[in-house]
């Protein structure tokens, strides 16, 4: 879980695990140490996502909703006594390929925190 967590935190990519360097730390810091490979890492990322993704739903639940400056959609129950920022960005790479991905951003304990909601190719 570990793994997982630290490769989606830090963007790192799933074959980082089975590079060759970082198991002869691994290895150095334990010689019985027995590492994923990046297929398992990135079925546990999924899990993570899967296990959580419920979780966001609820930490998430608002008020309101504002689209176009001028509705209001009232939801039930608010958990965030804030508001949400939610943002898109959509860019082509270099090999003409669409990319789009969905943020939302919220304060706590006046900080900004942010999660990537989707990303979409």
């Amino acid at each position: 879980m570990k793994i997982a967590l630290w490769i989606a935190n830090r963007h790192r990519p799933f074959s980082i695990i089975e590079d060759t360097e970082l198991l002869e730390i691994f290895k150095d810091l334990n010689p019985n140490c027995e590492s994923p490979t990046r297929h398992t890492s990135s079925r546990d990322v999924k899990e993570i996502f899967s296990l959580s993704r419920g979780e966001v739903g609820v930490m998430l639940q608002v008020r309101s909703v504002c689209l176009c400056f001028t509705q209001l959609f009232y939801f039930g129950l608010q958990k965030y006594p804030g508001m949400l920022h939610v943002a898109a960005d959509g860019w082509t790479s270099p090999n003409v390929i669409a990319f789009i991905g969905a943020t939302v951003h919220w304060i706590i304990d006046g900080k900004i925190a942010s999660i990537i909601l989707d990303f979409i190719k």
